[in-house]
């Protein structure tokens, strides 16, 4: 397993100093360039590298507001983003279950969003942010989008072909109640999404996951997104079926300024989706190129 940090980096200042320090990041960190045009750099954790990247962006953070980045204020800013974790072929081995994170995207139609396929959690929502919402219907997207793909990822959770879902119900992993059939705007059939019956609880807690609202009415939970590495007690992981999701709902609060924000706003949630090492085991061999995240033994 490797640790990066994504970091961006932009000067539209003509201050020496400010453009010498940007330059001079440039130059340090050149090598680890991923997007010249976009300034994005992704660098290892634990090396001198990182460690002054680090310091930097602490030091130059992003403050302008809305109105000054509509106006073009000039700025100075080193912007870390996110932590990357690639994982090794020892990682997976090793793994006590798998998280399904399948990279192909199949899009809605043009005019269509996931609001079309999703309502309230109960009838009477509660929430003390904003209000959460689930999918409760058939999810439809042109069949161009999946065309002849075994698994891919929509906007709405997972889908796998026809043959990828017998491979699961005959290997006695799955059974029919685990997927939902994925159609067209005219009800033709298309894939399936992946929606497994049995349900869990606790793996946010035992991730450290940040609750942040939870609907006083059916008691749904809404945490933040997680971190990787993803860890999990062998006693769960023994507990688990062929498919499984999170009993606890994942999604992030938007930010003040979008068109979604207050307490009157909704936003769809979505559970983890985690299935157990027979499953991964059949499917790696069968698509050795289909995406998992590997999840640790908790120590």
């Amino acid at each position: 397993m490797k640790q990066y940090a994504t970091f961006s980096i932009e000067c539209t200042f003509t201050n020496e100093s400010l453009v010498g320090i940007y330059n001079d990041f440039r130059e340090k960190c050149k090598k680890y360039c991923i997007d010249e045009d976009m300034e994005l750099y992704r660098i290892p954790l634990g090396t001198k590298t990182y460690d002054y990247a680090h310091e930097l962006a602490l030091k130059y953070p992003d403050k302008r507001n809305d109105d000054e980045i509509m106006n073009d204020k000039p700025v100075m800013y080193i912007d870390e983003i996110e932590i990357f974790i690639t994982y090794e072929k020892a990682d997976y081995e090793k793994a006590v279950a798998y998280r399904v994170n399948f990279w192909y995207l199949a899009y809605d139609y043009e005019d269509g969003t996931p609001d079309d396929f999703a309502g309230y959690c109960c009838d009477k929502p509660d929430w003390s942010i904003q209000i959460g919402k689930v999918q409760n219907r058939n999810y439809r997207i042109p069949k161009s989008e999946f065309g002849k793909r075994k698994y891919a990822m929509m906007m709405l959770g997972y889908a796998v072909a026809d043959e990828v879902r017998d491979l699961l119900i005959n290997s006695g992993l799955a059974t029919e109640r685990d997927f939902l059939e994925v159609i067209t705007r005219r009800g033709a059939h298309i894939c399936w999404q992946i929606m497994p019956e049995h349900e869990f609880s606790g793996f946010m807690e035992e991730n450290d996951g940040e609750l942040i609202d939870t609907c006083q009415t059916c008691g749904m939970k809404r945490y933040q997104p997680l971190h990787e590495p993803y860890r999990m007690s062998r006693e769960q992981a023994e507990k688990l079926y062929g498919l499984n999701r999170t009993h606890e709902m994942t999604g992030p609060i938007m930010e003040e300024g979008t068109e979604v924000e207050g307490p009157k706003a909704e936003h769809i949630l979505e559970p983890l989706y985690i299935i157990n090492r027979e499953a991964y085991s059949v499917l790696h061999k069968n698509y050795p190129r289909m995406q998992f995240v590997p999840i640790f033994a908790k120590k």
